[in-house]
């Protein structure tokens, strides 16, 4: 992992098991989904942390034995609109009572350690649904700035500024900055306090701003 990112999965994995041709298979320890900001910044320092790509090798066989196993009225539901003569009719008629849950929380915060083994390695992927991860795929500056629209940037570094009207947007001895423009919001934040966006923008539902959402 490059940084403390709260909006993906975090593996913890244990010791070396074997070596395959260079790549190293370690023990599975233990999987949090969206972890909280100061979670998210412990696996980050504790360097036996990954962030969980979503990428599996497995069998169908076993990947379905472990919704029997965890999540047993979802794994019956599926399979009796699967083996329904009337499958239209039966998809309309259990699908909505199933519950409404993540693969990540259904089965991967289940695993047990015997159930997985954990490559990691360092493919310069990148969760581009993150503000720090757009920044950090961006830039292109030696200030590691990234810019849009009509932006003027004065002994500004490693901040990222959209500017999405016709103003100019300017910036004087800014650092690790996030600074959004529209027509009708104006956003300034540190880069740290990025996390804290998404709370921000649930706490205008309901209110005379949620309009700005």
């Amino acid at each position: 992992p490059r940084f403390a990112s709260e909006n993906l999965g975090w593996i913890e994995y244990g010791k070396e098991v074997i070596r395959e041709n260079g790549t190293a298979f370690h023990e599975f320890v233990d999987f949090q989904y969206r972890p909280d900001p100061e979670t998210a910044k412990k696996y980050y320092k504790s360097g036996h942390h990954a962030w969980n790509l979503g990428y599996f090798v497995t069998t169908p066989k076993f990947l379905w034995s472990l919704y029997e196993r965890f999540v047993p009225n979802l794994a019956k539901g599926l399979k009796d609109i699967v083996k329904s003569e009337k499958f239209q009719q039966t998809l309309e008629k259990i699908y909505p009572t199933l519950e409404k849950i993540s693969f990540d929380n259904a089965i991967l915060e289940s695993l047990n350690p015997k159930d997985a083994l954990v490559i990691s390695e360092n493919i310069e992927w990148s969760d581009i649904g993150a503000w720090e991860a757009l920044k950090e795929a961006l830039e292109n500056s030696t200030d590691k700035n990234v810019t849009q629209g009509k932006v003027m940037l004065t002994d500004t570094s490693d901040s990222l500024v959209y500017n999405y009207t016709n103003q100019t947007v300017t910036t004087i001895d800014v650092k690790g900055m996030l600074v959004v423009v529209t027509d009708d919001v104006v956003l300034v934040c540190p880069k740290g306090s990025v996390p804290k966006i998404k709370k921000f923008v649930e706490s205008l539902s309901g209110t005379k701003n949620e309009h700005l959402v």
